[in-house]
């Protein structure tokens, strides 16, 4: 310690001497704006004032999605709506009365797209029931688009589900195959995919499955 102290003396002349830190202040209230001053202190008690800063914290993040009001659900498996043969949630729904179900699994696809009146080719990155472009529903045998933010794949088992008062939410991720935020880079582009998405299922809630590609 005092050889600290002897060292701090020698040097006390010296303008710029401390390193700037980073420090966090907790307890803020948010959306609130903030006059903030830091007061140094030196080893015999002097204090200095710095000059004012102004910042202001953010608004709050939105809570937890909720199921949408009406529902009566108090459970929610997991059902991979791309295995085979197809999942009829609504089915099981009947025979289990288990009204609330994550599908998935949403991923990455990449699609050849035309550019102009060119015969050139460019790719496009498209959110997909389990990362195809085209999928096959085994028990009425259709094919549909596999793009979430535009198809009609499981369209029919949702409604059913949602008639008797139950609800499902779609999950972006999983084990396999990458998420849209590997390929796409653009901020907006990724927002742009999941609104169309939610518009087009009518979901009051998405899911994100953190494993595998992200």
């Amino acid at each position: 310690m005092k050889y600290a102290i002897k060292q701090l003396i020698k040097v006390q002349s010296i303008q710029y001497l401390l390193q700037p830190i980073a420090f966090a202040l907790g307890g803020l209230t948010a959306n609130t704006n903030y006059d903030i001053n830091i007061v140094a202190k030196d080893y015999v008690g002097n204090t200095s004032v710095s000059t004012t800063y102004h910042a202001s914290t953010d608004a709050p993040l939105a809570g937890p999605a909720r199921w949408q009001t009406g529902t009566q659900i108090k459970g929610s498996p997991f059902v991979d709506a791309t295995s085979w043969p197809t999942p009829p949630i609504d089915q099981w729904s009947n025979d289990s009365g288990v009204k609330g179900y994550f599908l998935g699994f949403v991923t990455a696809a990449l699609a050849s797209k035309s550019i102009g009146h060119t015969s050139k080719n460019t790719t496009e990155v498209k959110a997909c029931w389990g990362g195809s472009l085209n999928i096959y529903d085994g028990n009425n045998g259709e094919s549909y688009n596999g793009d979430v933010t535009v198809s009609d794949y499981y369209k029919s088992y949702i409604n059913n589900i949602r008639a008797k008062g139950g609800d499902v939410i779609l999950s972006f991720g999983g084990v396999s195959n990458k998420p849209i935020e590997g390929p796409i880079t653009d901020i907006k582009k990724i927002v742009d995919i999941y609104l169309k998405t939610i518009n087009n299922y009518k979901l009051t809630a998405i899911d994100f499955d953190f494993e595998g590609g992200f």
